[in-house]
């Protein structure tokens, strides 16, 4: 007798293993220059981790914005956590410098 296991059971066993697998944010990238008023992107890489991990959100936000738009400024990414069943939280924080420059 051939044992057979639907389709829709495989994918739902990987989906159910993929979300219990805990990831980790470790890096946050930003352009290193911008324009004011103009739209950026944020790279958040990510690796597993071997304790649950959950990472709750993204804090984003620039450091010291002066009455001017250019110049340097740090761009900052504070990602708020819980570490495994002992229920440890923290925040690790990412930054980068980035200049904003006027568009020619």
């Amino acid at each position: 007798m051939k044992m057979f296991i639907p389709f829709s059971a495989i994918i739902f066993t990987l989906i159910v293993l993929s979300a219990s697998v805990s990831a980790k944010i470790y890096h946050v990238s930003v352009p290193d220059q911008a324009s004011p008023g103009e739209t950026i992107t944020a790279t958040l890489s990510s690796a597993s981790f071997i304790e649950n991990w959950d990472d709750f959100g993204v804090i984003w936000g620039l450091v010291a914005i002066p009455d001017i738009t250019t110049g340097s400024y740090t761009f900052v990414a504070a990602v708020p956590h819980l570490v495994g069943i002992s229920g440890v939280t923290g925040i690790n924080y990412f930054t980068q410098a980035i200049e904003l420059v006027c568009k020619q």
